[in-house]
Order: C-alpha cells, then sequence, then structure tokens
C-alpha cells in the first residue's frame, strides 16, 4: 500500500524592522509585534518567528538603517563599479561593508539624469538572511516596498502619501500606478506623540507639501496628485485631513479607508504585495 503525502504549500509574510520592534505581517495585514532594544537584537528575535521552513519572507529595513541617495547616473558601465567609487566616501559605511542597490524613478527632473542609491552594512544583512528560520527572497526599504500599496493597473492622477514608520520617522512620498516618483524624509518630525496639536503640525506639514507637489509638475512634468493619503495614527489622521484638504482642495484620507485595510506596518505589507505580484 503507498503512501502519498501533500507537500505543505508555502505562506509568504512580510516582515518589518525597527529599533523598538519586529512587526510580522500576513496576507489579510494581520500584523504580530515582537519588541526589541535596537538592531543587535534582530537576529535572536528573527529566529523565533513562527514561520515555517519552506515559507518565504519579504523584509523592510527601516530607513535608520540605510544610506539613501540621489547621484548624477554614471555615463559608463557597469554602473555598480562607478556608483561604488562615488559612494564610499559618501556613506557613513567602511567601503568592505558597503552593500548597494540602485533604482532609476519613472520620471527624472529637467536637465539631470539621477540614480537614487540604498547603502546598507553586508554584515547587518547577513546577519538578519541566516537568522531568519524561512526563506528571505526579498530585502526592501520602506520608500519603494510601499509603491506595491497601488496598483499598477489603476488609472487616475498620483497620489501623495504621508506615512510614519515604527521609529517616528516621517516619509513623504508620490506614487503613481504603482511606482515611486518622489520621495523625502522629513527632518524635525518625532510623530510618537499623539498629544501634537494638529494645527500646528498641518501648518508645517504643508510646507513640505507644497514643495513636493510643485516639484511633481514643475521638474517631473507630471499631472497634479488627485488625493493626499495618512497614515501616522489614527488620532493625527483624522485630526489632520480636514485641515490639509482646505489647505490643498483635494480630498485628504486616511490609508486605512483608501485601501479598506488596517495595518500597522504598511512597508512591510507592501513588499508581501510585491511578492505575490512577482
Amino acid at each position: 500500500m503507498a503512501w502519498f503525502h501533500r507537500k505543505k504549500s508555502a505562506r509568504q509574510w512580510g516582515v518589518g524592522l525597527s529599533q523598538q520592534a519586529v512587526h510580522l505581517v500576513s496576507d489579510d495585514g494581520q500584523l504580530t509585534r515582537f519588541d526589541c532594544q535596537g538592531p543587535a537584537h534582530w537576529p535572536a528575535l528573527l529566529a523565533t518567528l513562527p514561520v515555517q521552513p519552506q515559507d518565504q519572507v519579504h523584509l523592510v529595513l527601516p530607513h535608520s538603517e540605510l544610506s539613501s541617495l540621489s547621484v548624477d547616473k554614471p555615463a559608463t558601465e557597469p554602473l555598480t563599479e562607478e556608483l561604488f567609487w562615488a559612494l564610499k566616501d559618501a556613506v557613513p559605511i567602511p567601503p568592505q561593508d558597503l552593500q548597494f542597490d540602485y533604482y532609476d524613478l519613472p520620471a527624472q527632473p529637467i536637465g539631470r539624469e539621477r540614480v537614487n542609491v540604498v547603502c546598507a552594512s553586508k554584515k547587518l544583512l547577513s546577519g538578519i538572511c541566516q537568522a531568519v528560520p524561512a526563506e528571505v527572497v526579498s530585502i526592501g526599504n520602506e520608500e519603494m516596498s510601499l509603491r506595491h500599496l497601488f496598483s499598477a493597473g489603476e488609472g487616475g492622477r498620483p497620489v501623495l502619501v504621508l506615512n510614519l514608520n515604527g521609529d517616528g520617522d516621517l516619509l513623504l512620498a508620490i506614487y503613481h500606478q504603482g511606482m515611486l516618483y518622489f520621495s523625502r524624509w522629513l527632518q524635525g518630525y518625532r510623530l510618537n506623540q499623539d498629544e501634537l496639536d494638529p494645527y500646528i503640525l498641518a501648518e508645517r506639514l504643508s510646507l513640505d507639501i507644497q514643495r513636493a507637489l510643485d516639484y511633481l509638475e514643475s521638474q517631473l512634468r507630471q499631472p497634479p496628485a488627485e488625493r493626499i493619503l495618512l497614515a501616522l495614527s489614527e488620532l493625527l489622521d483624522s485630526s489632520l485631513a480636514p485641515l490639509l484638504s482646505d489647505t490643498f482642495s483635494v480630498p485628504v484620507l486616511p490609508l486605512d479607508d483608501f485601501l479598506e485595510q488596517r495595518c500597522a506596518d504598511w512597508a512591510a505589507l507592501g513588499a508581501l504585495r510585491g511578492g505575490h505580484e512577482a
């Protein structure tokens, strides 16, 4: 008598890393939080994740552990060699420990051809990948991972997103049809306090938002954004939305309302969705 065993199907997970926590995100947006005390504790914590060896994991590194910069695109091949020499004195990572990747944006500013480069520590990446008890199929940054939340098949105009990560860092990014057109980490905002005055915050954010919208139209020659999406906190999103809507005369709404889903780590969910699309 023959016995047949059905092979266990692989699940995919998004894993978002931050200074204080590791977030494990499933397909339905359900999140499990594991508290930690900085990147030195990531490997030990990742080793305990409730995933199976046949599962696939999509990791998202936080802004705090990456060096990101925009540089002139080298005119000669291979780009990686030219970029290495441009980066070795520009980032705080020793050349022997430098791991980097680059990507082009879908629209370039007038008169300049730039490339975006993301740098990380080889030692950090190696420790993370070896610790995860499943297959690590992708490692990304937050701004590129979020693009998978906005379908490439959707029409309409660009959307501007304000996303607060687990470390309290604030990202302003513009997406259109599943592509990242602009991103900037805003300085001087530490938004892990719900008692912030929404009127003062709206006034400050309006300046950064207006600069980004002007850049989108004047330098990247793209249509104006059709809405602003907020992913800060439930309290801040609800209080800021009407204030920003009055300023910019476009719909402003929480990201979870726009996507009809709730998630405490949107970048990890985006990375997971990107894995399904690949």
